[in-house]
């Protein structure tokens, strides 16, 4: 059976990074100026005072991130109704100390995301969530205070645009086959499908390709299509891959890491796609470097596991 790969494009995540945007939580664009009266000034302050906990980029994150921004978006809460849901067993859950109504609610998607990072439960909830109570209930009477406004003043408009970039690139996600070509390649299977790319316009000039979870993932809708089209490919194999990273040896060098992951990903992508014209990743990952050892190690030992990989292209990049 095909393992599908498919663009979506849906109010409840646009919603949350909206939020982000017009409160310019890490990332400023011309979106937030656009956009900034549609939240209303108060509200814009909150998110302001909440921007260390909610922050996200380079794979590290606030305290408040996972669970109000990305499970969150990963849920597509897109009614008001479904935000005061959310938010009501969360903040019911924190101040009695029983987090299993809202675990329970919640619990096939908990469940989907043991294949990533996220591996929860009530206790987790209340023990790493309890002491930010109070910031968590301010910011849910804002994320559904300002729902409406977004659904009718800005939803209308934004969608149309992403719903255009949706239709060029699923035809090419359709033939491509991207799940099956990396399984193939790494002998990992890709447990949960199909794996969506979430489109998003608030995210411009902000972290993009950020994973909501196992199988879905939120790109910028504005960025070049050759680019989005070969990180989709990088961000599959990140996910494919993910078992490597979550099962390494406890790293003295988290951050080192994280970059050698990703790195990996990319070198990996260059053979997936047949192709070295791929993608800048920042400074901070120091990738073309992290290419060259992977080249190296790949023409010298092709059989090399991706975890063997990985770990000797650690040991020679701290040699470098």
């Amino acid at each position: 059976m095909l393992k599908r790969v498919r663009a979506v494009v849906e109010a409840g995540p646009n919603y949350i990074f909206h939020l982000m945007a017009v409160a310019r939580n890490g990332f400023d664009s011309d979106y937030a100026d656009k956009y900034r009266d549609s939240v209303n000034p108060a509200d814009i302050l909150v998110l302001e005072e909440q921007r260390r906990e909610l922050s996200f980029r380079d794979g590290g994150s606030g305290n408040l991130t996972y669970l109000l921004i990305f499970f969150p978006a990963y849920l597509n809460l897109d009614t008001r109704a479904s935000l005061e849901e959310y938010f009501a067993l969360l903040n019911s859950g924190l101040e009695s100390g029983d987090c299993s109504g809202f675990y329970a609610r919640y619990e096939d998607a908990f469940d989907r995301q043991r294949e990533w990072t996220h591996s929860v439960g009530p206790e987790w909830l209340l023990r790493t969530h309890r002491e930010y109570n109070d910031a968590i209930r301010r910011l849910g009477e804002v994320y559904t205070a300002n729902f409406t406004s977004y659904m009718t003043r800005v939803w209308p408009v934004e969608s149309k645009d992403m719903q255009a970039v949706a239709s060029q690139l699923n035809p090419y996600l359709e033939d491509v086959d991207l799940i099956g070509r990396w399984e193939r390649f790494l002998g990992i299977e890709f447990k949960v499908h199909p794996y969506e790319i979430v489109l998003c316009s608030a995210i411009k000039n902000g972290p993009s390709a950020n994973s909501l979870g196992y199988e879905r993932n939120v790109f910028y809708s504005g960025d070049d299509m050759d680019y989005i089209k070969k990180f989709i490919s990088h961000e599959v194999g990140t996910h494919i891959l993910f078992p490597v990273l979550r099962d390494l040896p406890s790293e003295r060098d988290p951050s080192l890491a994280y970059k050698a992951f990703e790195s990996l990903a990319r070198f990996y992508n260059s053979l997936a796609l047949g192709t070295k014209d791929l993608y800048s990743m920042g400074t901070y990952y120091d990738a073309d470097r992290f290419f060259s050892i992977y080249e190296d190690i790949h023409r010298t030992c092709p059989g090399m596991s991706p975890k063997e990989m990985m770990l000797e292209g650690m040991a020679r990049y701290r040699q470098m």
